[in-house]
């Protein structure tokens, strides 16, 4: 009983969190008639795990064609339940992960504009030497020459000079902004640290891994929970239909035969529910150990019935050597 009411309980817990998940879930996917499709998603897992236990329970009463509705009906539920429990789980990842990615696309336009940046700079100090080029390119006697070509090209110099201080100032300004990203980046991965962890070692993108992750959880979440339901009506009907030892043993006609107090025909009924007792038990591809224990001490009564059936109708014969054979085993 013990086993019967932990199983109820761990159940109840499984099929508890997979309902809350699913129907949070599902109202968050239809978030515009939030409580309606709380009130829609309760019911129907409440049903799902009703509907199991009916069909296993009167399954030999069933017509074929509520058989297949009933089955269909209970996979398009565990489907429906995945699906709610699939929305409940990405919206958790997308929430956490959310700004870990965004973090990731401000560091990635920012060295995309710091590269753009770093080429006008390079174009602009290419465009000095080309000029310091042009004016080193000229005799040393030409002393007018060198000076009227400094003079054309001294406003274009002053404006290099400003652009190549302006770019190396924005280039300063985005590594120090790239710089706090990355700190930031840094402390989010210990958030998201195993998912990252995970997807590294599948060699698969974050997103990808903790899709199949969700799968992995779905399969194994709500089939679990009515699996287990099913579980527990078989535990359930089980202990129904056979009773403890004790209490078989304790039964007036099987009590009969083992304190040798009735007649012929009450012994003989006695053995005979005994050996029904018996068949049950014979009737199952496995014992349990307590089954096992059970069916040997009715056999041991049904051959103490049987000593005695034969001593009161006169058989007497290796009656003695039987009693003593049976009084050793017990």
């Amino acid at each position: 009983m013990f086993f019967i009411a932990l199983l109820i309980l761990i159940t109840i817990s499984i099929a508890s969190s997979a309902a809350f998940f699913s129907v949070y879930g599902l109202a968050s996917i239809f978030s515009g008639s939030f409580w309606p499709i709380v009130a829609m998603a309760t019911s129907l897992e409440a049903g799902k795990l009703i509907a199991a236990s009916y069909t296993y329970r009167y399954w030999k009463q069933l017509s074929i064609l509520m058989q297949s509705y009933l089955i269909s009906a209970i996979v398009i539920l565990m489907i429906i339940t995945s699906a709610g429990i699939y929305g409940f789980l990405a919206k958790s990842y997308q929430s956490e992960v959310l700004p870990y990615k965004q973090n990731e696309q401000r560091i990635l336009l920012l060295e995309q504009d710091k590269v753009e940046i770093e080429r006008l700079k390079e174009e602009r100090l290419e465009r000095k030497r080309q000029i310091d080029e042009q004016i080193a390119n000229l005799p040393d006697n030409s002393i007018t020459g060198r000076q009227r070509l400094v003079k054309t090209f001294e406003s274009e110099n002053k404006q290099i000079t400003s652009d190549v201080a302006k770019y190396t100032d924005l280039i300063r300004e985005k590594t120090l902004e790239i710089q706090k990203l990355k700190e930031t980046k840094l402390m989010q991965t210990t958030e998201v640290g195993p998912i990252i962890f995970i997807a590294d070692n599948l060699g698969k993108n974050v997103d990808d891994a903790t899709k199949y992750l969700i799968f992995l959880i779905i399969f194994a979440f709500d089939p679990l929970a009515v699996i287990l339901t099913i579980g527990i009506n078989i535990a359930l009907i089980e202990r129904q239909r056979i009773p403890a030892p004790v209490d078989f043993i304790m039964q007036p006609e099987v009590k009969s035969v083992i304190n040798n107090d009735m007649g012929v025909e009450q012994i003989i009924s006695g053995v005979d529910a005994i050996r029904e007792k018996i068949e049950e038990l014979n009737a199952k591809s496995k014992l349990t150990p307590e089954q096992e224990e059970e069916k040997r001490v009715l056999e041991k009564i049904v051959r103490r019935g049987e000593i005695d059936r034969k001593i009161r109708t006169g058989k007497k014969e290796d009656v003695n050597a039987q009693k003593q054979t049976l009084d050793r085993e017990v």
